[in-house]
């Protein structure tokens, strides 16, 4: 029987979807599956992901906002004008316990009497009412 030495090659037998690389001399038979994905494609399937699944959210987000609105509106016995309600940024807001949160920020317009229109600003907490600030005459701010 002849000695192997540890530059032999180990020669498997061949799997689907496997390749024989070969280096120098010496054919290595290493098995890996072709139809795996590099890491980049990868990163950028969750990067698709991750933004498909912000997406959702920010438009439950905008919903519920656009329902906390409505409903203040109606207690206030004001007009939402347009039935808008558009964000506007991401911000810390410090609120009635002078701590500081990570909010969003929506600005919507009002009526108050029928021939005006003001601005109005919605923060929203995760899914909780903030604060409603309205721009009238009158500045009002209502913290929840």
């Amino acid at each position: 029987m002849a000695k192997s030495s540890a530059h032999d090659a180990v020669m498997l037998p061949p799997c689907q979807g496997s390749k024989t690389l070969i280096y120098g001399d010496s054919a290595i038979s290493k098995r890996y599956n072709l139809d795996m994905y590099s890491i980049y494609e990868l990163i950028v399937f969750f990067i698709i992901v991750l933004g498909i699944i912000y997406w959702w959210k920010s438009r439950d987000n905008h919903t519920f906002a656009l329902q906390s609105v409505r409903r203040y509106c109606e207690k206030r016995n004001i007009q939402l004008l347009d039935e808008t309600l558009v964000f506007q940024s991401f911000i810390f807001a410090t609120l009635a316990n002078n701590k500081k949160y990570f909010c969003r920020k929506y600005i919507f317009d009002f009526c108050a009497s029928g021939t005006d229109r003001h601005r109005g600003e919605l923060l929203m907490r995760g899914d909780a009412l903030a604060r409603v600030v309205l721009e009238g005459e009158e500045l009002e701010i209502t913290e929840f």
